[in-house]
């Protein structure tokens, strides 16, 4: 992994919110599928706004970059398993709720909210997951 790609991520995420070598833990590497090997991915980024991950995914389009989105990591499929010379993508800071319609049964949330923070949301509504 260039440094250069690092900095550039850097530029857009900030410092604190793109990583690499030693600084990508463990858990980035794998959901939690049983049967999926882990691997570690270039460099982790964490946006925090849609004009962000736009950002991130417009210098990785530009560069040949592959990236792995990834929400926070409870997948049991193996989709969150990132390329090793690619960018995780992980949304995990995004967790904003958009907008909850009780009477259509219909919520609109970021892809870093859990379930469980979603049915915390619908708790005044009567409503679960």
């Amino acid at each position: 992994m260039s440094t250069d790609l690092l900095d550039a991520l850097a530029d857009i995420v900030g410092a604190d919110h793109a990583l690499a070598g030693d600084s990508i833990g463990e858990d980035y590497t794998h959901d939690e599928a049983v049967t999926v090997e882990p691997v570690a991915p270039a460099v982790v980024v964490r946006p925090r706004s849609t004009a962000e991950v736009a950002a991130v995914l417009a210098l990785a389009n530009e560069l040949g970059v592959p990236v792995t989105a990834r929400g926070s990591g409870t997948g049991l499929s193996g989709a969150a398993v990132p390329d090793a010379k690619g960018i995780l993508l992980s949304l995990a800071s995004m967790k904003g709720v958009v907008e909850i319609d009780p009477a259509n049964h219909v919520a609109v949330v970021q892809p870093g909210l859990t379930l469980a923070e979603l049915d915390e949301h619908l708790a005044p509504h009567d409503l679960i997951y």
